[in-house]
């Protein structure tokens, strides 16, 4: 591993706080002025992830230094996962969240983005309720109690469904993916393919990073392509579910 690359987290909390990221084949830090620039595109398109603080959930993809997390849980955030597959840059990753005071709301993950993806997938589909149709005793009962209590009641049916939708893995306001350049066309492709399957929450936001001279991925799904920005070398593609 190379010389170290000292960063700053640019706004809210831990503002300020000095970050530091390895520099080495593997890991390729996002520089403060376009990490500034990010978050003020984000807050224009989507404001209501920072105006209610502790509602939103991001996922920081080829994580590295874990920059883009702590800046996210930094401004208000509730929960962060990183994912990064070079288990070097760990210590690094924990040293910047023990720094900003962000550990208890961060999740670490120390695989590829391909093994996360296919372990998100997996926990949806453990999740899903099996087909059961209701007893017509249960419902009638249901509705007369719901009538003199002026309640809503849960059905055993809903809550079990409530319980596995707790352990399953949940879907995130903002997902950043920042892969290798020469591995960015097949990653974030496959980024945008999962957050088509609800990966994505429906009010959030997919930013992937690429190289200034690639092209954008087509949207697909139901997820639109609404920016795209050019920093030096750097490429940033905004998507969002259409209205």
């Amino acid at each position: 591993m190379k010389e170290q690359l000292n960063m700053r987290v640019v706004s809210g909390k831990a503002k300020g706080t000095k970050l530091v990221a390895p520099k080495s084949d593997k890991t390729r830090p996002t520089l403060d002025k376009t990490k500034e620039a990010l978050f003020s595109i984000l807050f224009n398109l989507a404001p209501d992830l920072f105006t209610e603080p502790g509602s939103a959930n991001c996922l920081d993809l080829c994580a590295g230094s874990g920059q883009i997390g702590i800046e996210a849980l930094s401004r208000g955030f509730a929960k962060a996962t990183f994912v990064e597959s070079a288990r070097p840059v760990k210590a690094i990753l924990q040293a910047n969240l023990e720094k900003t005071h962000l550990m208890e709301q961060s999740s670490i993950r120390i695989q590829s983005v391909q093994t996360f993806l296919q372990n998100w997938q997996a926990a949806q589909k453990e999740a899903e309720p099996e087909a059961q149709p209701e007893k017509e005793l249960e419902a009638e009962q249901k509705v007369e109690l719901e009538a003199k209590q002026g309640t809503k009641l849960k059905t055993e049916l809903e809550t079990q469904l409530e319980a596995k939708l707790d352990r399953k893995e949940f879907a995130y306001e903002l997902i950043y993916c920042d892969p290798p350049y020469r591995l960015a066309a097949k990653l974030n492709a496959l980024v945008l393919d999962y957050a088509a399957k609800g990966l994505l929450a429906k009010n959030g936001i997919l930013v992937l990073e690429q190289a200034s001279e690639t092209p954008h991925i087509s949207a697909k799904d139901g997820l639109s392509l609404v920016r795209e920005q050019v920093y030096g070398l750097t490429r940033l593609c905004f998507y969002m579910w259409e209205a």
